[in-house]
Formats: structure tokens, C-alpha cells, sequence
């Protein structure tokens, strides 16, 4: 019987974020003259991979300056501001608070996440760990997997980019299907675990106490 540790994306899973997200990426395109990705199909796309990676390279050979990327950042932070959260994620996250270390690792900023989490009075997470910390999730989801060698880890992300970067940690992955990508597209990284409504958190976090 090992103890677990949840680890949550934020946009997608906590944040119904995905209308001012597309608006401030779509701002960010026209800025780099390529108004041709600034579609729901391409931006969703974008985050089959790592976020950033799959921007780079679909802006390749242009580069994104670090300019581009602060007015994409000040957009997001003002933006997710006035986000919703999903139905029914709050009850779920303040439970798991009460049984087991949760942390939040995310594309978005950690400023932004703070912000967004006080708001919603969601403040459950024992570390945030957004762009301005490492741009790879991977790197993030593996410091924390040193920090807990005898537990089971868990990464719950709502993209094909969001699996293939637990599964490139070395974490269990669960595929929530309530965010960007489809069940489909999902399916194709093959996550450990696929649901449909954040309550069946509880049911995985069940097998460890």
C-alpha cells in the first residue's frame, strides 16, 4: 500500500479557461504575422507536445521573442483573472487536500495560477509550479518525484502533450475529458487512467488509503 501524491495541470482541468487562452495565442499569431494557425484545430494542436515546443515549432524558422512571449504572459495573467473553474473540480480538489500533498504544475505563470487559485478560494496546493519555474513539465513532475520516492504519483492533464509528459517522468497519467482535447485524441497516449467527470479522482485516491 503506497501513499499518492495528485499533481494537476490548471488550465483544462481546474481552469475552463479555453476561450480567453485562444484569444490572447490568436493575439499573440497576428503579432507574428501568422494569422493562417489562428484556428481552433491549430491551436489546439499546439499542445499535443510540450506547449512551448509545439509553438516554436510551428512558428519555425521565426523566432518568438521574449517580448512577444511577456505581452502573451500580462494578456494570460489579466484573462485567467476572470476565469471559471469546471463544474464540480472544487468539492473534488478540497477533499483530496484533506487525504494527500497536492501540487500544481502548469504552462500558465505561477503569478497567474496563485491569482486565479485565491479567487476561487482553491488555495490546496503544497507548491506551484508554473512556465517562470521551467518551461518543461517534465522537469517539474520529476523534482517532485524525488521529493517522494515511496509514493505513487499522479499527473492529471487534459492533453495528448499533458500524457506523453507524465509518461516521459515516469508518473501515472490520468486523462481528464472534460478540457481541450477530445477522448479520442487522448486515447492515443495511452494515459493509465481516462475519466469523464472530476469525481472519479476520489475513486483512484480510494486505492490508497
Amino acid at each position: 500500500f503506497m501513499s499518492a501524491v495528485f499533481i494537476f495541470d490548471m488550465d483544462g482541468v481546474i481552469a475552463d479557461s479555453w476561450k480567453p487562452l485562444y484569444t490572447s495565442l490568436c493575439n499573440l499569431l497576428h503579432d507574428l504575422d501568422q494569422q493562417a494557425l489562428c484556428n481552433e484545430q491549430s491551436i489546439k494542436a499546439l499542445f499535443e507536445d510540450n506547449f512551448m515546443a509545439g509553438l516554436k515549432k510551428a512558428l519555425a524558422p521565426s523566432e518568438v521573442s521574449s517580448q512577444a512571449l511577456m505581452k502573451l504572459a500580462v494578456e494570460i495573467n489579466q484573462s485567467t483573472q476572470d476565469t471559471p473553474c469546471f463544474d464540480h473540480i472544487t468539492p473534488v480538489l478540497q477533499r483530496l487536500h484533506t487525504l494527500f500533498p497536492l501540487y500544481l504544475v502548469t504552462s500558465n505563470f505561477t503569478d497567474s495560477a496563485q491569482r486565479f487559485l485565491k479567487k476561487h478560494q482553491l488555495e490546496v496546493f503544497q507548491g506551484i509550479f508554473g512556465l517562470d519555474h521551467h518551461p518543461s513539465k517534465v522537469t517539474k513532475i520529476r523534482q517532485l518525484a524525488k521529493q517522494y520516492p515511496n509514493h505513487t504519483l499522479y499527473y492529471i492533464g487534459d492533453t495528448l502533450g499533458d500524457i506523453r509528459e507524465a509518461q516521459e517522468a515516469g508518473v501515472s497519467s490520468i486523462a481528464a475529458c472534460w478540457g481541450w482535447h477530445d477522448e479520442s485524441l487522448l486515447k492515443k497516449g495511452k494515459p493509465d487512467h481516462l475519466i469523464h467527470h472530476p469525481k472519479h479522482l476520489l475513486d483512484i485516491a480510494d486505492r490508497h488509503r
